[in-house]
């Protein structure tokens, strides 16, 4: 038995009435294609009903969701986007926490019932591709996956600490960065203790307003007077690999206008670059996508999982190796933009990878 817990919302009028749900598909669908024939197909109602759900609450909110153009076809509005913005900004705020809740929750019960023998727990910074593991249906009867989040030199401490049995982190392809950050944050792995899974490379970059309005295309960027960053955390290795970008610049953090104000994870870095509160985040494209905002691509990196060598061959981690293997993995994967197999369920010594 596996319970999945997924944050849900409910958006009422003052006059309490319920938005149906149908509405924010057809809104999505629209978002990523303005042809709302394929948008009614998407979400399994009729063109005509597509449009009747849409002039009703045109209607009632007394503001248009959608506009359409002749040979452009149906797109959102301001508000429309908004709409969307505010569904995606409480996915990215509760989705890593429902995450961990789901994991616990399912530990707990599996302790009840005697099935624990099969728990991976795996500490990882937060990545769509790591993301994708517990999904799998292979799992469901074979391991059970205690996913949390938290920052790639958190999640490295848990393996040392043995508070976890698998870390993930990321590490960027550029040798002279890679080298650097390597030394400096993940040296503790360079050791036959421990053995890398390899799993995708995704890019890494600006994650700005749509069309770029300000025009921002290098690092030397950030310390412009008009540019708003929102940040990651410090133990987050994106913030680890945006730090060593700016040093090697050699621009002062405190001359970057928000450099201390952060978030937790990617989506949520560009759910605030689309509430208009900074400009410019750093992050990965697909969080970019989510919010259909604009993406300026400036390295590409790794991201990989960490384990101790004496478990590589042990049945759980065997298992999880097959399933990282498997087709439906890389359909996951193939689904995500900015995000690309990477030998994925290979193992190599971690002193060699990090070198």
């Amino acid at each position: 038995m596996r319970l999945t817990i997924s944050p849900s919302w409910k958006f009422k009028t003052e006059n309490n009435e319920e938005i149906d749900q149908i509405l924010f598909k057809l809104l999505h669908y629209l978002h990523q294609d303005p042809k709302l024939t394929k948008a009614a197909e998407q979400a399994n109602v009729s063109y005509r009903h597509a449009w009747n759900i849409l002039n009703k609450w045109n209607e009632i909110l007394g503001i248009a969701l959608v506009t359409q153009v002749k040979g452009q076809g149906t797109s959102l509005t301001s508000f429309g986007e908004k709409l969307i913005w505010a569904e995606n900004l409480i996915e990215a705020q509760l989705a890593p926490s429902a995450s961990t809740l789901t994991s616990t929750i399912n530990r707990e019960l599996d302790n009840y019932l005697g099935k624990n023998n099969n728990l991976i727990r795996i500490h990882a910074s937060h990545g769509y591709a790591i993301d994708a593991i517990p999904k799998l249906s292979q799992y469901q009867d074979e391991i059970s996956i205690d996913l949390r989040y938290m920052g790639s030199a958190e999640a490295i401490e848990s393996l040392i600490h043995e508070d976890c049995d698998l870390a993930g982190f990321h590490v960027c392809t550029h040798p002279l960065l890679r080298n650097h950050i390597c030394g400096q944050h993940f040296k503790n792995l360079m050791t036959p203790e421990f053995t890398i899974i390899k799993l995708v490379i995704r890019k890494q970059g600006f994650i700005v307003q749509k069309d770029n309005p300000k025009s921002i295309h290098y690092i030397i960027d950030l310390i412009r007077p008009d540019i708003q960053i929102i940040n990651r955390q410090k133990s987050a290795g994106t913030r680890i690999l945006l730090d060593e970008l700016i040093h090697k610049c050699g621009i002062d953090s405190h001359d970057i206008n928000g450099y201390h104000n952060e978030e937790y994870t990617h989506t949520a870095v560009a759910a605030h670059v689309a509430s208009g509160a900074a400009d410019i985040g750093f992050g990965i494209e697909y969080a970019a996508r989510k919010f259909n905002l604009h993406f300026i691509p400036i390295v590409a990196e790794q991201y990989v999982l960490a384990c101790n060598t004496e478990e590589i061959n042990s049945p759980n981690i065997l298992m999880l190796l097959d399933n990282i293997k498997s087709h439906e993995f890389a359909k996951q994967i193939c689904e995500l933009p900015g995000y690309e197999l990477d030998s994925a369920g290979t193992t190599i010594e971690a002193k060699s990878f990090l070198n």
